[in-house]
This record gives structure tokens, sequence and C-alpha cells, in this order.
């Protein structure tokens, strides 16, 4: 195998092995990606919660005089 063909097949390799990665890292990145919008979801629907919670405390503090 001349020199050239060793290089080429060398390019060819490391083209494919960036390939791979390039690939790997998409996956990740979609991965990733999904769960940031899944505790993002999980971080709103707790923030609901606490506001509920918050309100629920404000009206048992409210005198019964107070309440619309």
């Amino acid at each position: 195998m001349s020199a050239r063909t060793r290089r080429l097949a060398n390019l060819a390799n490391a083209n494919k092995k960036l390939r791979g990665e390039r690939d790997r890292a998409r996956s990740i990145a979609v991965r990733l990606e999904q769960e940031c919008a899944e505790k993002d979801a999980r971080i709103q629907e707790l923030e609901g919660e606490l506001t509920l919670a918050d309100m629920e405390k404000r009206y048992a503090a409210t005198p019964p005089s107070q309440v619309i």
C-alpha cells in the first residue's frame, strides 16, 4: 500500500470516527434538552404548588370578617 493510499485510508477512518462522535454528541444533546424540559415542567409545577400553599395560608390567617 502506498503512502498516499495509507493517508487516504487514515483520513477516511478518522472521518468515520468523527461522524460517530458527532452523532453521539447530537443524541446526548437531544436527551439533555428533553431532561431539561422535564425538569422545567416539574419546577413550574412545584412553583404552582408553593403559590397555592401560600394562598391557603393567607386565607387561613385572614379573619372571617375580611374574607370576600
